[in-house]
């Protein structure tokens, strides 16, 4: 028996990791997942219309000149993409060249996130097509609003037909990786750092030396359950990134607002000084280190994943080497 809320999570959740493995894909030429994609969005389609049939355009081994997915009862054509450029629009426009398409109503699916196009562009397409095109442009965003206003019998079976099978294709290191080069891809100045300094506090004096509330407690302890996949993750290189984004990005941000009430925070403060200032002013690291899982999941739109919970893998990861809260 299925979860109408647990189903939703886990198809947003699905369609974020994918969207990351994509990005990770192309970031090294590799398109190959692209292809998946285009048979992913055809059931997803077909699943949030029960009228629609989208068949694959290049069926037979014959290629379909500017689109991917046709429907000939609804008189539908769609294409599916990563490429979020004018050029590719205006391009696959040119199916309305080809006389069996006169009439069929056009889509964009991006696999990633859909363009938004200058007012010129939507004005001359408009001009020369006679569409608007702004509402033909879809992505995960208008996916999962399609599938909230589905009935809970159609979206059982769209969560078993497509996405189902997605959390056991995935393993761990594999979430944990995608996930972290998606926070150092979105983090513009990353200082790649190779020096790092364990800590050699064991994990339970640290958790009482910061004063670690049990709902704290618990979520850090199951977090290092995961510690030795982000040790091994691309030799170090990948969590040294992360370290950077996470530790003195998202970490130290946070310690500086807290403290910003309390006393005058100059820019160039060290994390050791504001660590002393913590323990001056009371901070309350229990709050501090919530704070800091929200916003990886800000940042990452993923929570957790293969029964992880991702924010806490990897505060626990930093925790237990010293590198957030007190040492």
């Amino acid at each position: 028996m299925y979860n109408r809320k647990e189903m939703f999570d886990n198809i947003s959740k699905a369609l974020a990791i994918l969207r990351y493995d994509i990005e990770q894909h192309q970031s090294i030429n590799d398109f190959s997942l692209n292809i998946h994609g285009e048979d992913l969005f055809k059931n997803i389609m077909n699943g949030l219309d029960s009228g629609a049939e989208y068949v694959n355009g290049n069926v037979g081994g014959k290629n379909e000149a500017y689109i991917d997915l046709v429907d000939k009862k609804n008189k539908k054509i769609a294409q599916i993409t990563t490429t979020r450029t004018k050029e590719k629009i205006i391009n696959t426009l040119k199916v309305y060249c080809i006389p069996k398409y006169k009439g069929y109503y056009l889509e964009f699916f991006y696999l990633l996130n859909k363009p938004t196009l200058v007012k010129e562009t939507v004005e001359d397409i408009k001009n020369t097509y006679k569409i608007d095109i702004k509402p033909r442009l879809k992505d995960h965003g208008d996916i999962l609003s399609g599938i909230k206003n589905l009935s809970d019998a159609a979206l059982t079976a769209l969560y078993k037909d497509c996405f189902s099978h997605i959390e056991q294709r995935y393993t761990d290191e594999e979430v944990l990786d995608l996930v972290f080069r998606k926070l150092i891809r979105d983090h513009h100045e990353v200082d790649v750092r190779y020096d790092d300094s364990f800590g050699s506090l064991e994990v339970t004096e640290k958790l009482a030396i910061n004063n670690i509330n049990d709902r704290v407690q618990s979520a850090i302890k199951t977090g290092l359950d995961y510690s030795t996949i982000v040790q091994k993750i691309d030799d170090g290189e990948t969590v040294s990134e992360l370290q950077t984004v996470v530790v003195d990005g998202f970490y130290k941000e946070i310690l500086r607002i807290e403290l910003r009430s309390k006393t005058k925070i100059s820019k160039d403060i060290t994390i050791i000084e504001l660590h002393e200032l913590a323990l001056e002013f009371d901070v309350d690291f229990s709050k501090i280190l919530d704070k800091l899982a929200k916003r990886i999941v800000a940042a990452a739109l993923v929570a957790d994943f293969n029964s992880m919970n991702i924010p806490w893998v990897i505060i626990a990861y930093y925790f237990e080497i010293c590198e957030v809260g007190r040492k």
